[in-house]
Order: structure tokens, then C-alpha cells, then sequence
């Protein structure tokens, strides 16, 4: 090879490498799309479905994307359904198995695609079926439903596993949706933060009744439960009347078969909060705040 060929190839090379480099700087810029999944609610709790793009805002450690779509959810949802069987419960049964089998129902008639696991923690966090779309199945289970003699409460315990549970489930639509008796002796030994820190890997949603019988005798799983519902995303509702329960079930099992997936834009980074609003007055978005990733 001459020396001025030799010069040439190098010449070129040079060149190639800058385009390269600059070309990969390109892609590191490029913005991301990133999605959401989120309800919107009116002021009586029903969803609300005409809502588009322009009506969404959304920022990400304080910094404003872009929203470029907003779409009814696709993906079908999974579900973990943690139900309250301890000692408390007892004169609750078939109320609470009532508002059980209505939520199966509502669901799995909008969203046939999607996949119930039925949960109890009373003494022990038990997952006693798994996911499926099987609603005649669930509802059998939903009918055994029983307390347990002079059993506690471990629900701190039981939104651990069903979250891990979550985790590994296909679809990226998920939810956790508790029927809670309050007050009632919690005797978890599960860390809130672990909690927090498996809800953030599965992204699942928390939605929580809690029925309040008297006065509250655990203040600390109280703080955390809702601390929880607000970091995840999602509902907590306090009833006292044990017949309004089957109405919240059918409230939420609409909200979350008519999400939304929410589409925007991140030039870049890692940010860690989400904030997800609506420019229509009256309404209420159920969304979490951990970022995308």
C-alpha cells in the first residue's frame, strides 16, 4: 500500500469514527417515550372516558413532558384481591364475599383477557388461587371464604408477596386491591419500605377498602397503607356501613378497566417522581408516583 493511499484509509477512518461518535450522541439525546397507566375519575368516582392528550399534564422531578397520546388501556390487567379473614371479619362474611365476587364479575366481564389471584391474610398470607380468568373458579373460592378463630392481621405481609407475585406477570397493567377490617391487630413483620421497594419493581397499582367497625387500634399500618395507596397509585376508601362494600368493589372494577395509557416524552435521565394531572376541573387522576424506567 503507497503512502498516499495508506493516508487515504486513514483519513477516512478518522471520519467514519467522528460520524460514528456523533451519531451515537444523537441516539443519547433522542427522547424517550414512556407510559402510564392511570384512571380518571369524576366527583362521585366514576371513570370518565372522552378524556385526550391536551387534557393530560405530566411532570418528572418537577420538569414538564410532553404528553403525545393518551389511549384506552389495551393490555389486560392483573390483579392480586387480598381479602380480609381474620378474627374481625366474622360478622362481615357475606358481605364481604358478596363485594368480592362483584368485583370478579365486573372485571372479567369488561376485560375477559384479564387475570384475577384471590388472597386472605388473616394468621398468614396465603395466596389461595392463582391468577386466572376463570371467573366461575374465583367466584367458588370467593364463596369459601371464611375468618379464622382468634386469627391477626398480616396484611403487610400479604402486599409483599402479592407484589412479588405481580412482578412476574406479563402484562405491564397492575393491581392490588385490598378489603380490610379496621381495627384489627396487625402482626406483619414486613418492613413498609421493603413494601415500597417491591411496589416500585412492580409497578402494580394499590387499592384499598377498609371497612371501619371502631376506633383505630394500629395507627402505624393505618400511616403506611395509605402512605403506600398514594406512592403506588391508586384508591382508599373508609365505609362503615358493611352493605356499601359491594358498591366500592363495583366502584373500583370500573376505574381500573377504564384506564388509560398515557404516552410522553423524556429527553433523558433517570428522574424518580412522577406527577400526573388533568386540565378539566372537577376530575381526579389515579396515577402513581414512581417514574417510568
Amino acid at each position: 500500500m503507497t503512502t498516499r493511499v495508506f493516508r487515504g484509509w486513514l483519513l477516512f477512518a478518522s471520519l467514519l469514527a467522528l460520524c460514528l461518535a456523533a451519531g451515537a450522541g444523537l441516539v443519547r439525546t433522542q427522547s424517550a417515550e414512556k407510559s402510564l397507566f392511570v384512571s380518571v375519575l369524576d366527583a362521585s368516582g366514576k371513570p370518565v372516558t372522552d378524556i385526550t392528550a391536551a387534557d393530560f399534564a405530566v411532570r418528572e422531578d418537577g420538569m414538564d413532558r410532553e404528553v403525545v397520546k393518551a389511549t384506552p388501556a389495551a393490555d389486560p390487567l392483573r390483579i392480586a384481591l387480598l381479602v380480609d379473614t381474620t378474627s374481625e371479619a366474622e360478622a362481615y362474611v357475606r358481605d364481604i364475599r358478596v363485594g368480592i365476587k362483584a368485583f370478579i364479575q365486573d372485571v372479567l366481564a369488561k376485560s375477559p383477557e384479564s387475570q384475577i389471584s384471590l388472597w386472605e391474610f388473616g394468621q398468614a398470607s396465603v395466596r389461595i388461587k392463582d391468577f386466572t380468568s376463570d371467573a366461575a373458579a374465583l367466584e367458588k373460592e370467593a364463596g369459601r371464604l371464611f375468618p379464622k378463630p382468634q386469627a391477626a392481621s398480616v396484611l403487610l405481609e400479604a402486599l409483599y408477596d402479592a407484589s412479588e407475585a405481580l412482578a412476574n406477570r406479563p402484562s405491564p397493567r397492575r393491581a392490588i386491591v385490598v378489603l380490610n377490617l379496621e381495627p384489627s391487630d396487625e402482626q406483619s413483620r414486613q418492613q413498609p419500605n421493603k413494601i415500597t421497594d417491591s411496589l416500585m419493581r412492580s409497578r402494580a397499582q394499590l387499592w384499598a377498602v377498609s371497612v371501619q367497625k371502631g376506633s383505630l387500634r394500629n395507627a402505624q399500618r393505618d400511616l403506611v397503607l395509605s402512605t403506600l395507596v398514594r406512592n403506588a397509585g391508586g384508591r382508599r376508601e373508609f365505609i362503615v356501613a358493611q352493605s356499601a362494600i359491594e358498591g366500592y368493589m363495583r366502584q373500583y372494577a370500573a376505574a381500573l378497566t377504564a384506564q388509560y395509557e398515557l404516552t410522553y416524552t423524556r429527553p433523558s435521565g433517570r428522574p424518580q417522581v412522577v406527577q400526573t394531572g388533568v386540565r378539566r376541573n372537577g376530575l381526579q387522576v389515579i396515577a402513581g408516583i414512581f417514574a417510568p424506567q
